[in-house]
């Protein structure tokens, strides 16, 4: 569970220095849930739906679940290659074989998915993730803006770290940026100068999400 991996965490030593290099993690998504939950004082997942996604119509957001039993009712399959790949639950057996001990389907026991949180747990259709996205851009009009220009400001600023400097791209808060104009990011107006890209993957499912600084949006999504 995120709570466990951020206790854990904690008592290890840092790798670099905070703020000296570029290294992607999905621990940085689940402290932040933590302290959502903190600042909030309600669940992650609670402040998520209302403060999220409610506001722009994404309905289906919520946390995934961890077997078969658990999808929804407009949720795919999903499925590894090969077809019968298995590896240890991290489930305990239970009476009634809601979860077995031993080897199971790896999407299905492999992993806690609710337990990542902001970290990959979350679960929504296609349309209701373009929904949230359009919550990010001012020129959608008939979506509410999800948060101020001074924090879209912030979103897109390159990090002054080796990996991006003099770059065209870089990462963002939360985005890869990729420059289209050569505007300085000091300089640009919220995010209407750049193109943002998220792309993630758990095992049987893959989803990639383009918003282009033209404010066409692009959702790519498959289960592997």
């Amino acid at each position: 569970a995120c709570r466990d991996t951020v206790v854990a965490m904690l008592g290890a030593p840092l790798d670099n220095a905070p703020g000296s290099t570029y290294s992607y993690s999905n621990f940085g998504f689940c402290v932040l849930s933590l302290l959502i939950e903190a600042v909030s004082g309600v669940d992650y997942i609670d402040y998520v739906q209302r403060h999220v996604a409610a506001p722009v119509g994404a309905s289906s957001v919520r946390l995934g679940g961890a077997l078969r039993s658990q999808l929804g009712a407009n949720e795919t399959d999903y499925y590894m290659q090969p077809r019968d790949a298995t590896q240890p639950s991290v489930f305990p057996a239970t009476p009634g074989g809601n979860t077995s001990a031993g080897n199971v389907s790896v999407v299905y026991g492999g992993w806690n998915v609710p337990a990542l949180l902001g970290g990959g747990g979350i679960v929504a259709s296609s349309i209701d993730v373009l929904r949230t996205v359009n919550g990010l851009d001012p020129r959608a009009t008939n979506f509410p803006q999800l948060v101020s220009d001074a924090m879209l400001h912030e979103l897109v600023q390159r990090p002054n770290v080796s990996e991006w400097r003099n770059k065209s791209t870089w990462f963002g808060l939360g985005w890869l940026v990729q420059d289209v104009y050569g505007v300085p990011p000091a300089q640009a107006r919220g995010i209407d100068r750049f193109n943002l890209l998220y792309m993630g993957s758990l095992p049987g499912c893959q989803s990639i999400i383009f918003r282009f600084a033209s404010g066409l949006q692009l959702l790519k999504g498959n289960v592997t």
